[in-house]
């Protein structure tokens, strides 16, 4: 009793220290959905942990003095800020502040002459494109923000003052269903009726700097800084709140010592639960280790998805630009609508982290489709699947093109003539299923002679092996895969045969 009433006490103390510490420095609105303070470089936003992309740009001083606080864009195609596509970043109701200083006009680029500083699109199109902009406009001299929804439905507001180059501005975006704000350095510019419900283009970034548009394709030559979005409209006293806030070093000796505080306690309340309840720990500890092999699991699968990729793309774009080079459109139109199906597919399934079978030997079908055709329908192939219901059945991402690709380029390529390549999906239990790559090719021995004596093992079919040993220790699940060499009577090779055991993922 005494022991559980100690902890409690302890509890209350780190939670009377955790509300302190956020009145200190602010209780976070829950409405922000993210904040770049670009401090140090940092891409990464708060709370919701966005990664941005920078692309040919500098770290710099802020508008406070600090160092490698803010990032400098040089106005050119290959300067800019990516802040992401998450439909996150782009609320239908929101608040979008930037702070942002132009050293120069931007007179290089096409179409119509102004500087992107913030830009994501409402619609594919060249035209009456804009979700939200922040932009500054060449002739007038003046910043504008704008909202479309389509050629009948935009609204724009053009700042009253002309902008002085080389001086720091606040601006902040307001907009909802029925009214589109702006505000410069704390203060209400202007406000317009907007009567339409905001709408954003899929998958497009938010983007700083570059207009990402091939019509109207202009950039930014100056400092961003403090990049935020909100998914409510913020009122004129917190809008003014953002435009007075202090220079964020000022309290970092205070958050310091209320952060190793903190990091104290929670550190004497581990010891004392650890003490206290030492049998609890035991499952936990075990729970742990599964997580780990989980998040470890996670891991391997998104560095296997990276590696087909760039390969991939690299030789189908060589490929497509051997056919238009030697005038053979029909082919390179066939290859161009297969390579950009199959893309599309494996861009729509790479955000997750399995997989239904049907839609896995779709995937299969497409590049092995391609291959063929890049290799001047030089083999023929066969992919069977014996397994019910297969669009109803998940299997981790991406394990069996690795195999497939290696039949292809190892063991058929290198034969003369009658190539043939069959995949075959079959049930094994409850849990598992078996996939077998099995080729009539060179096999593995001859192939080795072909290949440079310094070249590493194939990483993906590492990757793969990395992945199956994780998922037995995770699920206890058997998983893995062999590799066999057919052979005639008079030890002539036949090819090869792969097995792999997938688990089924519920």
């Amino acid at each position: 009793m005494l022991q559980a009433l100690s902890i409690k006490s302890l509890i209350l103390i780190a939670f009377v220290f955790s509300i302190a510490n956020l009145s200190a420095i602010n209780e976070t609105d829950r409405s922000l959905v993210a904040r770049f303070t670009f401090k140090d470089g940092e891409v990464n936003s708060y709370p919701l942990g966005f990664t941005a992309k920078t692309v040919g740009v500098s770290l710099i001083q802020d508008r406070f003095g600090n160092n490698n606080s803010a990032f400098y864009l040089h106005g050119n195609p290959g300067s800019y800020i990516n802040i992401g596509t998450s439909n996150k970043l782009k609320p239908t109701n929101g608040t979008v502040a930037v702070w942002f200083k132009i050293d120069n006009e931007v007179f290089s680029g096409r179409g119509a002459a102004f500087n992107p500083i913030i830009l994501t699109k409402s619609r594919a199109g060249d035209d009456f494109f804009e979700g939200y902009s922040i932009l500054y406009d060449v002739a007038s001299r003046k910043l504008g923000i704008a909202a479309t929804f389509s050629e009948l439905n935009q609204v724009s507001i053009r700042s009253a003052d002309t902008v002085k180059l080389g001086k720091w501005y606040h601006l902040v975006i307001t907009y909802d269903d029925d009214f589109l704000c702006l505000y410069i350095n704390g203060i209400l510019e202007n406000k317009m009726p907007k009567n339409f419900t905001s709408r954003f283009l899929e998958g497009d970034s938010v983007m700083l700097g570059n207009s990402a548009n091939y019509k109207n394709e202009r950039y930014f030559n100056g400092t961003i800084d403090d990049f935020e979005i909100y998914n409510r409209v913020l009122s004129p006293e917190e809008i003014v709140q953002l435009y007075n806030a202090p220079n964020p070093n000022k309290f970092a000796i205070y958050k310091e010592i209320i952060i190793y505080t903190l990091t104290a306690i929670c550190a004497i309340l581990v010891i004392i639960w650890l003490v206290v309840l030492n049998y609890r720990k035991l499952i936990e500890r075990k729970r742990a280790q599964i997580d780990i092999s989980n998040r470890l699991l996670e891991l391997e699968t998104k560095s296997v998805r990276t590696q087909m990729n760039p390969h991939f793309i690299f030789n189908s774009l060589n490929t497509l630009n051997r056919f238009i080079l030697e005038a053979d459109l029909a082919n390179a139109e066939i290859y161009l609508s297969k390579f950009s199906k199959l893309l599309r597919k494996l861009m729509e399934s790479s955000a997750a982290d399995k997989i239904s079978l049907e839609e896995e030997i779709e995937i299969l079908k497409g590049y092995i489709e391609i291959e063929k055709l890049r290799f001047s329908d030089s083999f023929e192939f066969e992919v069977q699947c014996f397994v019910n219901k297969a669009e109803d059945i998940s299997i981790p991402f991406m394990l069996v093109q690795p195999f497939v690709e290696n039949a292809i380029w190892h063991g058929l390529i290198p034969k003369k003539e009658n190539r043939f390549l069959n995949i075959s999906f079959l049930p094994l239990d409850e849990n598992r299923i078996t996939c077998i790559v099995n080729d009539n090719g060179v096999g593995r021995e001859e192939a080795a002679k072909h290949k440079d004596p310094l070249k590493k093992k194939s990483l993906a079919i590492d990757f793969i092996k990395q992945r199956l040993e994780l998922i037995t220790k995770a699920k206890n699940i058997a998983c893995y895969f062999t590799m066999t060499d057919k052979k005639d009577a008079e030890l002539r090779s036949l090819g090869t045969k792969v097995e792999i055991i997938i688990p089924i993922l519920r």
